[in-house]
């Protein structure tokens, strides 16, 4: 199997030192995937998991959706779940900018049911990519037809519903709301109009 220096340069480091300090200090995000390819062929676990966990440090908007295939395709599980956490925190901006375009379709049902866990109110939303949604041409309207009658059956019911939200309140008006206080049952207004002799009112002496 044909290794690139460098990249035998750092599995030779690690073997005698156990260390990858040129893997941490890296910036070239590609580089450090590179290594972990290797290591995971090589079956070198740890390398494997400080690559991951360098990799992780360097998530962007940009990269996130590639390095969760990445991470699904060579079973690195730790590099996962940071991508899918990752993902799900910035699920809005990811699906403005059509970066999840790029999943295969085991890895979407994936996001899908990690981010449904994750937020408990998204329990029924299901992360469709882009190419199999709704076109807008299936919305427009053929043959002359046009959506003025579903404009006016909307705004029939939302008069409608005013005007028993005001029908309401006008007989919430009327009728008068009582309130009862701890005098035996009896309502303030009861007390005022009553005389002092028709209001019974025992004081207890202790």
């Amino acid at each position: 199997m044909p290794i690139h220096s460098d990249i035998l340069q750092i599995i030779v480091d690690y073997l005698y030192t156990d260390e990858a300090l040129a893997i941490k200090d890296s910036q070239n995000v590609e580089f450090i995937c590179n290594v972990l390819v290797v290591a995971d062929q090589l079956l070198i676990s740890r390398l494997k998991e400080i690559c991951e966990v360098a990799i992780a440090e360097k998530l962007t908007l940009k990269n996130a959706a590639e390095l969760l295939e990445f991470s699904a395709m060579y079973n690195a599980e730790q590099l996962k779940l940071s991508c899918l956490q990752f993902i799900g925190l910035n699920m809005a901006a990811l699906l403005e900018a059509r970066t999840l375009d790029v999943l295969s379709d085991e890895v979407v049902k994936e996001l899908s049911v990690y981010y449904r866990k994750m937020i408990p109110a998204m329990v029924r939303r299901v992360i469709t990519p882009y190419p199999d949604g709704p076109d807008i041409s299936s919305f427009e309207p053929e043959d002359g037809e046009n959506f003025v009658f579903l404009r006016e059956e909307m705004n029939t019911e939302q008069n409608s519903q005013e005007a028993l939200f005001k029908k309401a309140k006008t007989k919430a008006k009327k009728k008068p709301r009582k309130r009862s206080d701890s005098s035996g049952g009896y309502n303030l207004s009861d007390i005022i109009q009553s005389p002092a002799s028709t209001v019974n009112i025992i004081v207890e002496f202790k």
